[in-house]
């Protein structure tokens, strides 16, 4: 017998016997007879060996949290298989494909689709399903249902009870009381759990856990352990604590207010003990042996009460941005409100000084950094407060004083008054003509202001003048762009009532006529006292023979006018050239009009009278410049 070609060893009889046939002996098998006569070979047979397959199981289902699974192979020895069509959530971990008998391992993921999950291996030609249950997503509930809410109990010890529900089955309830552990309870829909209170307000949490894991909301209840404890209070000063006393039995873990109530003359200083603060109302939690005391002194506001007025810049100069004016206004409890100017931008500030007199306001200021401002009033009788301002990035003095005067103590420099700020002579990048104005000082000190500015800018404003007749000026310019910031001191002088040095900031301002390059300038700020002239034959200045000077304001030279002051302070022209003049006798202030004789416009120009020195002096407006005028007696 011949197998596929080939002689099979020992096999020499008529017939051929195959037994447990195996894939392998398929094939084609043939015989060869030989004899006397010859030899001679059969046609092939071809066999044929068919494999069979089982599986141990058809199918396998799995829970939303995956596990692990297996499949047994069975069939003959030499039937190789495989296994196709594994998706992604199952991962084939042993036993992939084989011969003969083998085994499936394979795992299967935790499902976070929200939906139930099969698929179908093919295994040796058989089907294998897997099949995973969608996860549960639900949430428990629960509820306390005892005590209930804000129960006040006199027991630490608390027995809290309630329900709790899932779709799926319950495992557990936790509960704690404030931040401690959540420790389990008896029960799952029916539960109770015991709990430790301490004095005061307690909240107990409650929480239910799920068979898949899902927790619960937390349901919260507050209950009241009711401990009473005795408050030690005690007075240092003159005054009174409203809202509990001495001695009194207060219930550990409720909250209460003290108000400290100072007598006539005193103020209240501070709590201190278990308690602390400067105000004086406080508010507080009960504790066990708390002990406060609440100190009274003399008051040391009464002699300083009143507003304050004053200016803030740094110490070397005066810049935009860093420099303004302020106000500050003292109770005799040493409680204050106050506002600060910066160019056009105001901010407010309040609070209460300490017993020193000093206090600190932060003030938010959108798109830019806080002021930080420090306030400090002498509390020894200078009538001055001090202090700083500052961003961060720069910081500026503050100086101030108190106004004083009153209808009954009036101030001693009330009256009208003439005012000069002096131009820069001989320039064409910053005023030459001087700028003038008006004031007047009322009984109760305060000095209202009302000017022309000789780059054609005006002013007017009112502050309080202090005790020493100190005068903080300041007047925010060209839209808060720019500014005029000095003081000012009104005293009796040879040849001036008042007088002060003013930082004169212009910034750059392309569309301005007059200096739109902007400067800065230090300049003499002058004042005279003015009296209206009486009569036809009084003068308002002691003149009689006078000149009309006029320099810079672009014109081509400097020119001389003779005048001649007259009845009513009339004013004469007495040289060639076109020239007239007029006072206004209520004020002092003049104007008038002069045309040299090699201009083709004439020259507007106004001022005003200081009668102390005997002179008069204003600005006209050229082409882009501001030139001088002025009056005084004839060479």
């Amino acid at each position: 017998w011949r197998y596929n070609g080939a002689d099979l060893a020992g096999a020499n009889n008529a017939a051929l016997s195959l037994f447990n046939v195996q894939p392998q002996q398929a094939g084609g098998y043939s015989v060869r007879v030989t004899n006397g006569g010859g030899a001679a070979t059969s046609a092939v047979a071809t066999l044929t060996v068919t494999c069979s397959f089982t599986l141990s199981a058809a199918n396998a289902s799995f829970g939303a949290a995956g596990g692990s699974g297996s499949v047994s192979v069975t069939s003959a020895g030499g039937c190789s298989w495989s296994v196709a069509n594994a998706p992604g959530w199952i991962t084939i971990t042993s036993g992939n494909g084989g011969s003969g008998v083998g085994t499936l391992n394979y795992g299967v993921a935790s499902n976070s689709v929200g939906a139930v999950r099969s698929a179908t291996l093919g295994i040796a030609g058989h089907n294998y399903t897997v099949t995973q249950v969608a996860p549960d997503l639900t949430r428990p509930s629960i509820s306390i249902t005892s005590p209930v809410a804000d129960a006040s109990l006199t027991n630490a010890v608390l027995l809290v009870s309630g329900t709790a529900d899932d779709d799926m089955g319950l495992a557990r309830v936790e509960c704690r009381v404030g931040s401690g552990p959540f420790v389990s309870a008896i029960g799952t829909t029916d539960w109770s759990a015991q709990l430790i209170l301490s004095p005061g307000t307690n909240l107990v949490s409650a929480r239910s856990v799920d068979l898949s894991g899902n927790v619960s909301l937390t349901n919260t209840r507050s209950f009241f352990c009711s401990v009473a404890a005795t408050l030690n209070l005690a007075i240092l000063g003159q005054g009174a604590v409203r809202g509990a006393t001495n001695g009194q039995h207060l219930q550990i873990g409720r909250p209460y207010k003290l108000s400290a109530e100072p007598a006539a003359g005193c103020v209240f200083s501070n709590w201190t003990g278990d308690l602390s603060g400067a105000s004086s109302t406080i508010n507080f939690v009960m504790e066990s042996n708390l002990a406060v005391t609440a100190t009274f002194v003399t008051n040391p506001f009464v002699g300083v009460t009143g507003r304050f007025c004053g200016l803030f810049h740094e110490t070397n100069e005066v810049r935009l941005g860093c420099s303004g004016c302020f106000s500050f206004k003292l109770t005799h409890a040493g409680s204050y409100t106050a506002w600060l100017r910066i160019g056009n931008k105001k901010s407010v500030a309040s609070g209460r000084l300490n017993l020193e007199g000093t206090a600190t306001n932060v003030i938010a200021r959108p798109g830019t950094n806080a002021l930080t401002i420090v306030w400090a009033v002498d509390l020894k009788g200078s009538d001055q407060i001090t202090g700083t301002v500052g961003d961060g990035n720069w910081t500026a003095q503050l100086l101030g004083d108190r106004a004083v005067f009153s209808r009954t103590q009036p101030a001693p420099q009330a009256g009208a008054y003439t005012v000069i700020l002096l131009g820069t002579p001989a320039s064409t990048l910053a005023p030459e003509g001087d700028s003038y104005g008006t004031a007047t000082v009322n009984a109760n000190g305060v000095v209202r202001v009302s000017g022309f500015l000789a780059d054609k800018s005006a002013i007017a404003g009112s502050v309080s003048l202090s005790k020493a007749g100190h005068w903080p000026l300041y007047f925010s310019l060209y839209g808060g762009k720019g500014a005029l910031l000095g003081w000012v001191t009104l005293a009796d002088r040879p040849t001036t009532d008042l007088d002060g040095v003013l930082s004169w900031i212009k910034p750059p301002l392309p569309t301005a006529r007059y200096y739109p390059g902007g400067f800065t300038s230090e300049a003499a700020l002058l004042g005279s006292s003015y009296t209206p002239p009486a009569g036809e034959t009084n003068r308002l200045l002691r003149l009689t023979e006078a000149t009309v000077l006029f320099s810079g304001g672009n014109l081509s030279q400097r020119w001389t006018n003779a005048v001649v002051l007259g009845p009513r302070s009339t004013i004469t022209n007495a040289s060639p050239n076109s020239l007239a003049m007029t006072f206004r006798l209520s004020s002092g202030l003049f104007r008038g009009r002069f045309l040299a004789p090699d201009e083709s416009e004439a020259v507007l120009f106004k001022g005003v009278a200081f009668q102390k020195a005997n002179y008069g002096s204003g600005y006209f407006l050229g082409t882009n410049q501001s030139g001088r005028v002025s009056l005084g007696a004839a060479p």
